[in-house]
């Protein structure tokens, strides 16, 4: 009988052995790393040997789980797979324990040595041991995702590579590889200033607010030139930054380390445009053919080469149609509705590629996107000096954005005051007499409440009351151009920042000009300003 329970613990030895062993085997050949983990949390047997190589220790027997997800996961993330291990310890654990899970896919950081740091994305997938022991048991499963992560990230780099270059073609046919050369180089500009702002030395609050103020306006510049060129994904990161900034510049106190998400921010927007740079580096504007060798059946160009795909229409009386069908369309219902003729602002077609053509099609984005149907007429554009064509776009976005975000009404509004349903907006460009040149713009809005502005200012700390109380209404409307100044209660990607009209007024300053402002109460709103004469030499413009 001795003998026999010998043979039979023998056997068993052996038999548990034999199991162990093919355990072993099993687990070894398994490219996930697998592991049992008891009721408190703590790593048991059988362990597979990729465990070890996967988190590069050998300490990982009877160590507890938590402890090695607090040595690889930042705290955010170790904080929830905490929680999520207490809820799987529960009595209401979900029967599927993956479907909350915070570790399917998540990022690591695994120190290798003394100071080497692998960067991973793993995958931890449970699953419950129901047996008579310990129903608490666990198998986790440990899988690196890392390829298969950057795989995909690679493929979304390719797709918003695919649509940036499917954005850089599109934008060079409509508007010519000239003004997107400009675009990139105004932007280039932009950048830098941005870059040396971040650079600049401070150390009081002052300081860092100036920095501030000079990276929102360069920021908001490129936005809006992208949006007159509908470069979506540039104008959308340019916005993330802007918002960034707009944030720190709410913050009560400010330092150096603050503007670290900033420089990121840049280098992803100076990514993107370097990127467009390299697409477009090669092309050349199209040439044409000398007016005197001119096909007469060939495809009529702008200036720089661009082809105008869209003929233009004409109306009955021989007055070419607006280039944007849509509008065209809802002006022409407009005025049949009200029993009026085709609107003046809505009876030119300009050329393909021009000044004009964007700003109309900037206008029409803008009254869009605030519910609200305006026109644009343009004069003049076609005779700007070179020497002021940044200058005059640039001014010329500021003051349509602000029309129609601030000064023109919702077509409901015009309705019950007696307006046309279609705010209008005229925009002339025009050389004086003295060789000097005059910018106008006239918008027949709602017109500036110099009451209303003055409370604004004072709610704002930019004018004491006492001093609010003494001014003019004439001086009153051109708080307009003090910085941070808005009538607008919470800001939105749109407005409501304050930079608009204060950038119009450094635009003028900057080139030595003068800008002039009246406002007709309920009626309209006025622009005027002058800027110094020019000198044309040697195919470049010099402000006289």
């Amino acid at each position: 009988m001795f003998i026999s329970k010998q043979r039979h613990e023998r056997e068993m030895a052996q038999a548990l052995a034999k199991a162990t062993r093919l355990n072993e085997e099993i687990l070894g050949g398994l490219p996930q790393a697998v592991f049992l983990l008891d009721r408190e949390n703590k790593i048991r047997a059988p362990l597979s040997r990729s465990l070890e190589t996967l988190f590069r220790r050998r300490d990982l027997l009877n160590l507890n789980f938590e402890k090695l997800l607090e040595s690889v996961l930042l705290p955010k993330t170790h904080a929830l797979a905490l929680e999520f291990l207490a809820q799987l310890r529960s009595n209401d654990a979900p029967a599927d324990l993956n479907a909350r899970n915070p570790l399917q896919d998540v990022a690591v950081r695994i120190v290798s040595g003394e100071s080497a740091i692998e960067n991973k994305q793993l995958s931890f997938w449970f699953r419950r041991i129901v047996s008579l022991n310990d129903s608490q048991q666990l198998v986790v499963a440990v899988s690196d995702v890392s390829q298969r992560f950057e795989l995909t990230r690679e493929l979304e780099e390719l797709r918003s590579y695919s649509k940036a270059q499917a954005a850089c073609l599109g934008t060079l046919v409509r508007v010519g590889a000239e003004r997107f050369s400009a675009f990139l180089r105004q932007s280039d500009a932009s950048m830098n200033a941005i870059n040396a702002a971040l650079k600049k030395p401070a150390r009081a609050s002052t300081a860092f607010r100036s920095k501030l103020d000079e990276i929102l306006q360069q920021i908001v510049l490129i936005k809006q030139q992208a949006a007159v060129l509908e470069l979506d994904a540039i104008e959308a990161l340019a916005q993330v930054f802007e918002e960034a900034a707009s944030d720190l510049k709410n913050a009560e106190t400010l330092s150096g380390s603050d503007f670290l998400p900033l420089a990121v921010r840049l280098d992803e927007l100076f990514a993107h445009l370097a990127l467009m740079r390299s697409m477009t580096s090669t092309a050349a504007p199209a040439r044409t053919l000398p007016p005197a060798a001119a096909d007469p059946s060939a495809p009529r160009v702008t200036d720089n080469g661009t082809e105008i795909i869209q003929s233009p229409r004409m109306t009955d009386n021989g007055t070419e149609i607006i280039q944007s069908p849509r509008l065209a369309a809802l002006a022409a219902a407009a005025a049949v509705a009200a029993g009026l003729p085709v609107p003046a602002s809505a009876v030119r077609m300009a050329p393909a590629g021009s000044l004009e053509s964007a700003l109309m099609s900037m206008t029409e984005h803008v009254a869009q996107a605030n519910d609200k149907s305006v026109a644009l007429t343009c004069s003049g554009l076609a005779d700007v000096p070179a020497s002021y064509q940044g200058v005059v776009k640039n001014i010329a976005i500021q003051l349509i954005r602000n029309a129609v975000m601030h000064g023109i009404e919702t077509p409901d509004e015009r309705a019950a005051a007696g307006k046309p349903h279609f705010g209008s907006l005229k925009l002339t460009f025009e050389r004086r007499p003295d060789q000097s040149f005059q910018l106008s713009f006239i918008d027949d809005g709602r017109g500036l409440d110099a009451a209303l502005l003055r409370e604004v200012a004072i709610a704002k700390g930019i004018i004491t009351p006492e001093a609010a109380e003494k001014l003019p209404d004439r001086q009153a409307i051109k708080l307009i151009f003090k910085k941070g100044f808005s009538t607008v209660t919470e800001s939105t990607s749109e407005a409501g920042r304050g930079m608009g009209m204060a950038l119009v007024r450094r635009y003028v300053a900057e080139n030595g000009g003068r800008v002039g402002l009246a406002s007709v109460p309920g009626s309209q709103t006025r622009f005027r300003i002058t800027l110094p004469a020019v000198a044309e030499a040697t195919g470049q413009s010099q402000v006289a």
